[in-house]
This record gives structure tokens, sequence and C-alpha cells, in this order.
């Protein structure tokens, strides 16, 4: 048996590994020198010892990328298995760095962020087009080949969903994504999502190239789920002065809550940047990194409440055993649907989350004693 990343290894007898440059969750990357042809490739290999999940998800990238051709997306090569079940996939050999390794050092000019966003809408057009999601669009999954955003390529399908196959391939109660890049659905854990979820990260994308910090970052999980479903992020118009109007609109609309009030199509974002025209080149980068805006002020004379109440069911093993594979939450469908009516009837916002767990927010009550109330309640 091989050992992961040895150099001098032979993968497949074509891939022959010269160095490994990184590893983490889902195996190692190396790069190699590809027998056949003699040019460097991308050997991402995956030991034996890893969870089923981690093979689902490496099998899964190899079979859709081996399917798609975009220069918009990391070219496939190969992937094959040893005789003693060790997976490889070979991609391509990138030379430069992904997005947010580039947003740590340098922020991008107005003119770049709207080249990258459009190339990369122009991918994910492809791929909604063969009907997959990608459900992981952030910034270290954009890579920058020779450091320019205009030649963007999207790597790692590992948690792509190909529609068709979503019912066996996505795992209920468990939040697929990253969380600040996460659309409101996905935090809802819905199962089954449309290219406009791809849209949403994409806007937090932009919005971060622009502003120079992501639009929903927080310190806890459950913080940024909160912000991503019930908060808008601070205005570009605030964090960014100078913007045209029409590019902070793009954002806007990207960053909708609702699936139905975004872009329906990554073709329809790239017609509304054809028609920004001509981007000034005086317009200042945003600083890096950027001080985070302070909140909202209402006015001098003006208090706002509000209360969020995280709820969390405990269920035993046998509770676990009865519940449909299908449902992630502790409570059956009818008592959820009573709960929400009855959270609605007293002007709570609730969402249930991938989890199972309750976010609510209560708020206009006149004083902290009736607000704590209606939160117990």
């Amino acid at each position: 048996m091989q050992t992961l990343g040895t150099v001098g290894s032979v993968w497949g007898d074509r891939f022959r590994v010269e160095e490994l440059v990184g590893h983490g969750g889902m195996g190692h990357i190396c790069r190699a020198r590809d027998l056949t042809t003699g040019v460097q490739v991308a050997l991402k290999l995956l030991p034996i010892a890893r969870r089923r999940e981690a093979e689902v998800r490496f099998l899964r990238e190899a079979e859709l990328l081996c399917r798609l051709q975009h220069p918009g997306i990391v070219q496939y090569l190969a992937h094959g298995t040893t005789a003693q079940g060790e997976h490889f996939l070979a991609m391509e050999w990138l030379e430069g760095e992904d997005l947010a390794t580039r947003l740590r050092h340098t922020p991008l000019s107005v003119q770049e962020t709207i080249a990258l966003v459009d190339r990369t809408a122009d991918a994910l057009a492809y791929l909604h087009e063969h009907d997959i999601v990608h459900r992981d669009i952030k910034p270290s999954n954009l890579y920058l080949p020779s450091r320019q955003p205009g030649l963007v390529k999207l790597i790692d399908l590992g948690i792509a969903q190909a529609t068709a196959a979503a019912h066996r391939l996505t795992h209920s109660g468990v939040v697929i994504g990253t969380p600040e890049y996460l659309s409101p659905e996905q935090a809802h854990g819905n199962r089954i999502l449309t290219s406009t979820s791809d849209l949403f990260s994409l806007g937090c994308v932009m919005y971060e190239c622009l502003a120079g910090q992501p639009p929903f970052a927080a310190d806890h999980l459950m913080a940024v789920l909160a912000r991503v479903l019930f908060e808008d992020p601070p205005s570009l118009e605030t964090v960014r002065p100078g913007l045209p109007a029409g590019i902070i609109q793009i954002v806007e609309k990207l960053l909708a809550k609702s699936p139905g009030q975004r872009f329906q199509s990554a073709h329809r974002l790239r017609v509304a940047i054809a028609e920004l025209g001509p981007v000034s080149t005086l317009i200042a980068a945003p600083q890096t990194p950027l001080t985070p805006p302070p909140p909202p002020l209402f006015g001098h004379d003006e208090q706002s409440l509000i209360c969020v109440v995280l709820a969390t069911q405990r269920i035993g093993p046998g509770d676990a055993a009865e519940r449909a594979p299908e449902s992630p939450h502790a409570l059956p469908t009818d008592d959820r649907d009573a709960l929400d009516r009855a959270l609605t009837g007293l002007g709570i916002a609730a969402h249930f989350l991938a989890s199972g767990d309750l976010l609510a927010t209560v708020s206009q009550s006149e004083s902290a004693t009736d607000l704590a109330k209606r939160a117990a309640r």
C-alpha cells in the first residue's frame, strides 16, 4: 500500500507525486506529474480510514467533474481507486491563489469584483443548466489563476447537489455549506435547493469584495444563522461610499431573503452586470481589514428592544429511532405547523433550523418585562 502524498508514488499507473501541498478533512492535495502528457496536475487523495460521508463527497465531486467542461470550472482529468481502496482525483494544476487568500492581503477593485462575479455567474449558469447546485460558493472555493480575478475558476464540488439525486445525497439535520455564505433556505436545512441559493452565496462574496468584510459575520454559528435569517447587512452606501447605484442594487437583489426576490438565474445576473456599462476607475478600494460599521442608530430619544430565543427539544435514542429519516425535527410536522401558527399569532418571527432547533425573535414590546414574558411564553 502506498503512503498518501509520498514523493515518487504513482497513482492509477499515470500520476507521479512530486510534492504534498496541503491536507485536510477531505484528504491530501499533491502536485503531481501526468506521465502520459508530462504536464503538472493537482492530485486529490483520500485514504481508506475516512468516514463514509467523506468518501461519498469525494466520489460525488469526481462524478460531477468528469461530465463538466467550462473555462470557469476546474478541469477534470481522471479519477480512480487503488487495489487497496484508496481514491484519487486528478485535476488541472492551477498556479495562483484563492480569493480568500487574496482578500487577506489585497482588496479587489470594483472592476476586478465585477469581472470575478460575471465569470463566476457564467460558471454557475453552466452548472445550473446541468441541474447542479454548488451549495458552497465562498472565497476559498474561487481560485484566481495567475492571481487574476477575471480568470476565476470554481473549485471543490464536494457538496454540490445534483437535483435528481438530492434525495439520496443530502442528510437532513446538518447545515451544509459555510455559515457566513449560507442562503436562508440552507440555514433552514431545505433538502432541495435551487439556483437562487448559489446566487445568494455569490452575493455574499460580492458584498465582501466591495465592503471588505462578509455581510453576516459573527462570533458564533447561531449568531451567524440569526443574521442570515433576520438581518440585512450594513448598507453598501454606508460602508463603501461612492459605489454606483446599479452595483448596490445588484448586491441587494442577490441578498434578498426570499428566493423569489433574487435574480432567477445566473444569466439574468449577467445581463444586469452588462447593463452597468463602464465602471469608474476612480472609486477607492475598501480598507483591509475594514473597521466594522457601528450599529444603526434609531434616534437620540428612541429605544428598540429585541429578544432572541433558541429552543432545542432534546430527544432520546428511542424517539430518534421512531422519527422519519427525512425529518431532522423532534416535533411531528402537524405539531410544528401548530407551533408556527401560535407564534405568528403572538407576533413572533420563528424559523426552524436544519438541526431542528427553533430560532425566534421577539420584539415590538413597550417594556423589557413585557418582552421577557412574551419570549418565555
